[in-house]
This record gives structure tokens, sequence and C-alpha cells, in this order.
């Protein structure tokens, strides 16, 4: 596993790697919903495009209309054929968007009812060695945040995609119209595209610092609402040093946010004028051509329209791709996450249920912890015969915890071997280990939400 965090590596992603991280995450929406992912995403498409086509339709109607008005020999049922094809694709689309709310829904109940368990499960494999890491276990806190999200990750990929499906169908429609003005609008949203970009990265910024606050100041609200706590807390009268542990927090962790949403948006503003400044232009090319006759009035309606769309997806795009790279990033840990494996690789010898205790046998074990340079356990020699009952005792920090860690492999010792009946215990098979091995340890789990039953079941299932 590699768990290199460089500093450069955390806040960016290359173009490509932007397009795997959206591969992986249709992916993981695809193995949760099979169908319903890439159905969501077609309708999405079509939906997007939709509003042209039922532009080019209107001014069709538009146009037809202004020629019964003008041909005295018309019959105004001549219309008719072009308001049936209007009705039936106005039926159409309001029959997709029934569809496409109904796959967002099973892709949003999927992923809100087994995205946690599935992280769960990859998380319980990796390992205690590897959950050491403090980055590591940053990046898992993350994850948990950030995968209840991930059908508006989709939604948000889903619409980058039609968006620049629809910006090229525009573009070629306004190119032809009005080339000069077009290059204008492009060069004028500039400027704000920027700003989007450098606002959205420091909201990631402030996010991603506050992870270790933000997790301190979660528990510390979480046991303020936590009816089984409020015994102690009572009194011992620390209600109000954790309430300050998440206002103190809170505080400072807001402002930022706000500070940056204010600038944000007042930047928005007065650089989105420019563009609205340059689409008058666009306007002005159209009604002049249809003062000298050029195009018809259902030419006016569709260019004003196709116009109108090719401004508003350009910006989309943009603020889009913006917002989906700083995405990303985000789930790009996920990916990470989902990514690592175990530090401690499972052995393949699977050891029957014991009738009698095994012998267990320690050679020079030597053992320090992840990023210490101290070792807990050296020179450790220890011989337990079957059904040999000792004591452990020491100092704390002696190492009798760790001994226990070690000889339920939650780590790898650093030199010497472990043998279970003159098995190396690297080479066993971790769960028919564990069959065979009770431990209580000092800090146990409590499962109040299950019955007594429950509990006796969870604990003789292995």
């Amino acid at each position: 596993m590699n768990t290199k965090t460089n500093s450069e590596n955390k806040n960016r992603l290359s173009f490509f790697g932007f397009l795997n991280t959206l591969k992986w995450l249709f992916v993981f929406n695809y193995k949760l919903s099979p169908w319903a992912a890439p159905i969501q995403i077609i309708l999405r498409i079509f939906l997007d495009v939709s509003p042209l086509l039922n532009a080019l339709i209107f001014a069709k109607l538009l146009d037809q209309i202004i020629k019964i008005i003008t041909s005295p020999n018309s019959n105004i049922n001549e219309i008719i054929p072009l308001l049936v094809i209007l009705f039936l694709f106005n039926l159409l689309i309001s029959a997709l968007n029934s569809m496409y709310a109904y796959a967002a829904s099973v892709v949003q109940t999927n992923l809100n009812n087994r995205s946690s368990i599935i992280l769960a499960e990859h998380i319980n494999c990796l390992g205690i060695q590897t959950l050491e890491n403090p980055e590591i276990v940053n990046k898992i806190d993350r994850s948990r945040n950030l995968i209840g999200s991930f059908n508006n990750d989709l939604e948000r990929m889903t619409m980058f995609i039609s968006k620049i499906i629809v910006l090229i169908s525009t573009s070629f429609i306004v190119i032809k119209i009005m080339p000069i003005i077009t290059s204008i609008i492009c060069v004028a949203m500039i400027p704000e595209l920027i700003s989007n970009r450098i606002h959205m990265r420091k909201d990631w910024e402030i996010w991603r610092r506050g992870t270790e606050g933000r997790r301190r100041a979660n528990s510390a609200s979480s046991t303020l609402t936590e009816t089984v706590s409020l015994q102690e807390i009572t009194i011992t009268s620390s209600f109000g040093m954790l309430s300050n542990v998440f206002n103190n927090f809170m505080k400072g962790y807001i402002k930022e946010q706000v500070e940056n949403s204010k600038s944000w948006q007042t930047w928005s503003f007065f650089l989105g004028s420019i563009t609205d400044i340059t689409s008058i232009f666009g306007y002005f090319s159209i009604f002049k051509n249809f003062f000298y006759k050029l195009i018809s009035i259902g030419d006016v309606t569709f260019q004003m329209k196709t116009l109108d769309m090719f401004v508003n997806n350009m910006m989309t795009v943009g603020n889009v791709f913006s917002g989906l790279y700083e995405r990303a990033i985000k789930i790009n840990e996920v990916k990470i996450v989902f990514e690592m494996s175990p530090m401690i690789h499972d052995g393949n010898i699977k050891l029957p249920k014991f009738e009698t205790t095994p012998n267990i046998k320690l050679e020079n074990i030597c053992f320090k912890y992840p990023g210490a340079d101290k070792f807990v356990i050296k020179k450790l020699n220890l011989n337990i015969k079957p059904g040999e009952k000792i004591a452990i005792v020491g100092e704390n920090g002696a190492g009798k915890t760790t001994l226990v860690k070690l000889l339920s492999r939650f780590y790898k010792v650093n030199e010497g071997n472990i043998y279970i009946n003159d098995i190396n215990i690297n080479q066993i098979e971790i769960k028919s280990w564990y069959k065979n091995l009770g431990v209580l340890f000092q800090e146990y789990n409590k499962y109040p939400y299950l019955s007594l039953k429950e509990n006796n079941i969870s604990w003789t299932i292995r």
C-alpha cells in the first residue's frame, strides 16, 4: 500500500487524474445501481438538449402562423401537424423527467442506505496497523462525510457532460450567425471563471484544513446530545467546557466560509455583468438581421434562444468544471481509501476449531509502533504450553496490551516470530485464528441497541 501523502499531492489532480476519478465515481454508483445510474446520465443529457429542440419546433410553428396570416388562401388547420409534434415532444419530455426522477431516486436510495456499510466493510479489511496512520484516519473520516453525497456528485458529472454537448450544439449555430461577438462573449467570461475557480479552491482548503477540528467539535456535540452521557456531564459540570470545544471551532470555521462566500458572490455580480453586456450585442445582431429581412421571426426566436443557451452553458461548463474538479480532489481521497490494501496480508493456512488450547511460542520478538523510535518489546522469548495459565505483570507502558495485540495479529512484529502450534502466525488465515481466540480489551465495545440475545450471538457466532 502506498501511504505517501506529500503536500503537493494533496490538493492537486492532473486532468487524467480528474477523468479517472470521475470514472471511479460512476463505477461506484453503477455497482450500487446497475441500471439506474446509466439511465440517469442518459436521460439528463437528453433533457438538457431538449430546450434547443423545443425552440426549433416552436420557431417552425411561429413561422407557419406568420405565413398563414400573410397568405390569404392559407388555412389555420395547417398548423395542426406542428402542434401535434410540439404536444408529443412535450409529453415525451414530461415522461422522461419522471423516469429521470425515478432513476435518481433509486441511485440516491441505494447510496444513502448501502454506501456506509460498503465503506465499513473495506475499512474492516485494512487491519489495525494500517489504520494507525493519522493521515489515513483523516482520509477515512473525510470519506464518511463525502460518500453520502456521491449522488450529487454523479449529477454534477452528468451535468458537466450534458452541458458540454449542449455547448457544442449551440456553438455551431452562434458562431455561424455572429462569429466576432461569440469570441467577445467567450473572452468576457474568463475573469468570472477564474474568480469561481479561486473561491472554490479556497472553500476546499477551508474544509480540508478543518478536518481534525471538525471531528473534535462534532464528537463534543454528539456527547452533549447523548442522554446516556448527561449524568456524568451534569455531575462534573463539563457542559460548558464541551460546548466551548464545539463553539470555538465553529466560530472561526463558519467565519471563514461566510467571508469566502461574500467575496465570491460580490465578484460574480460584477464580472457576470460583463457577460450580460456582451450578450446584448448578440441580440442586436439578431434584430439587425431581422430588420434587413435576412431572417424570419421564427429564426429570431430560435437564434435568441440558442444564444441564451450558448452563454448559459458556456458559463455553466466553466463553473461546473471548476466545482467538479475541486470536488474530484475530495472524491479522490475516498477513491484512495477504497484502493488501500492491508499492511499485513492474510495467510492461507486455515486453522481448525481447537479442541484444546494451542502451543504459543514467541521467538526473539521485537516491536515498535509505526512512526515510533523506541521498541515497546525487545528480544522477548516466551513459550505458553497448552492448558497453561499465565499472568503477565508490568508497569503502564511495559507492553502488556501490545503483546496481546501482537498475538491478535493487529500488528506484525518487526523482528522474530510468533508460532501457533509451530505455524507462523503470519501464515494463518486470520478469521480461523479469531475463531479460536477470545480477548477482552480494557476499552471494550458496547452494543446497547442490541438485545441480550443478539449481544451473545455477536460474540459466539465467530
